[in-house]
């Protein structure tokens, strides 16, 4: 009976008949159908499974984890990635918004309609703009970035936060690029022109010009603001910034380099130096940095963050995010970062990752908090990512892999709260999908 529901409740997202969600009859065939086994330009793979073995547990678990965590929008404006918890006053955030929208391209095969489920998951997108206040005025004006927070309030979804997060908006903005190739007939949906049109306002209101940081959001509107040049460590996604260098490409006047390139440079410089400042034998990053005078510094307290200043629930994404730009361009300099944290993980947990905290200081003991003996996997499963950056770490791979596999999709260790169930299964989504060799990049061949 379980097993009927959960077909059903896929069934109609798939091909409800509400006006704005392309039908099950116009959806066109994927071009990159999944599994895609495009070879990445670097790195290796696991080699504890087949290949096929391998794509069946990725498609199990998409199949679980769309049934557990997609829903329609009670006012019928599309549909979301729930993150509803126990605790969790939103019911959908812009974060998983994006997480959501690159899986169902990625996840997209000939037996699925997940063509239909894009456009809807961007029609929700697109119901829930960011607005903030216009200078000078009273106003509230509206940008293609996204509503950080919204909630369920009857039978409509409101957004709690409209300010926006930046690591939402940018794998949202990476989505479209996605989407553009594996659809890339026109149809009611412009995906790559929507993507441009985000991206350039990611650039306009969520780029620090001074130091090409990424500011967590457009919340923070002036360089008179204190946290305007901060910055969060996992919002650096380097892979999916290369993307919007090869797919829009304007200048910047000074250098005449890719204004995203240069992002991407300065933020490499940046974690490289902080790594090396604050954490020489971890070779960690925090959450977050603030800058003080010519320099950062790991974060200070925030209220809405435990541990600013340590390897966190934010920064435990930085070895995923990274690594993938080694998986998909070769940059050597996302190895360079990689490869000393990937040894003090081995040596700390003595080659076993079940033993890997959720969450560590840079210098000293693990932060005292109740996840910290608890079995994360948005703290193991980004490592996995990480691992396949050399040829040394095989073992590693294998063991991260084989534990990420095997982990049901339910709240894991002793910290049973449902907030952490939707937050971990959809890393671990993304990083099997990405272990298993079924990641490519939209603007490449």
């Amino acid at each position: 009976m379980k097993s009927y529901v959960l077909f059903f409740v896929l069934a109609l997202l798939a091909t409800s008949t509400h006006a704005q969600v392309v039908s099950a009859a116009r959806a066109q065939p994927p071009a990159m159908p999944f599994p895609q086994h495009t070879p990445y330009a670097a790195g290796i793979l696991p080699d504890t499974a087949s290949r096929s073995q391998m794509d069946d547990t990725v498609r199990n678990f998409y199949k679980a984890w769309s049934a557990t965590y997609l829903k329609r929008s009670p006012d019928g404006k599309g549909c979301y990635v729930s993150i509803k918890g126990n605790s969790n006053a939103e019911d959908c955030v812009s974060e998983a918004m994006g997480y959501g929208m690159m899986i169902v391209v990625l996840m997209a095969d000939s037996g699925n309609n997940n063509h239909a489920l894009f456009d809807s998951l961007f029609d929700f997108y697109r119901a829930h703009p960011s607005r903030r206040d216009q200078p000078g005025s009273y106003r509230q004006v509206s940008s293609p970035l996204m509503a950080s927070a919204q909630k369920r309030r009857g039978q409509a979804m409101r957004d709690i936060d409209k300010t926006s997060a930046a690591d939402g908006d940018i794998d949202i903005a990476f989505s479209l690029l996605l989407a553009a190739r594996q659809w890339p007939e026109a149809g009611r949906i412009p995906y790559a022109q929507e993507a441009k049109k985000l991206i350039d306002s990611i650039f306009t209101q969520e780029i620090d010009t001074t130091f090409y940081t990424i500011i967590e959001s457009n919340a923070i509107e002036s360089d008179g603001s204190p946290d305007y040049h901060d910055f969060r460590t996992s919002d650096f996604i380097p892979a999916e910034l290369k993307a919007f260098a090869e797919a829009t490409s304007p200048t910047h006047e000074a250098t005449g380099a890719s204004r995203w390139t240069r992002v991407v440079d300065s933020n490499y410089v940046h974690l490289a130096e902080l790594q090396k400042t604050f954490s020489p034998t971890r070779h960690l990053l925090a959450d977050f940095y603030e800058r003080k005078g010519k320099s950062y510094i790991p974060g200070r307290v925030r209220k809405d963050e435990i541990f600013p200043d340590a390897y966190y629930y934010n920064a435990c994404r930085v070895p995923w995010r990274i690594g993938l730009d080694y998986l998909l361009s070769g940059d050597k300099r996302s190895k360079d970062l990689l490869k000393p944290l990937n040894q003090w993980f081995i040596d700390r947990t003595k080659g076993n990752p079940a033993r890997i905290n959720a969450g560590y200081t840079l210098k000293a003991a693990a932060p005292k908090s109740p996840e910290t003996d608890s079995l994360m996997l948005s703290f193991i499963a980004p490592l996995g990512v990480s691992a396949m950056a050399s040829t040394a770490y095989r073992h590693w791979l294998n063991k991260i892999w084989s534990l990420t596999a095997r982990a049901p999709l339910l709240p894991v260790g002793r910290f049973r709260n449902q907030d952490y169930g939707y937050y971990e299964n959809t890393i671990k989504l993304l990083c099997m999908i990405i272990m298993s060799g079924n990641y490519w990049q939209p603007t490449r061949p």
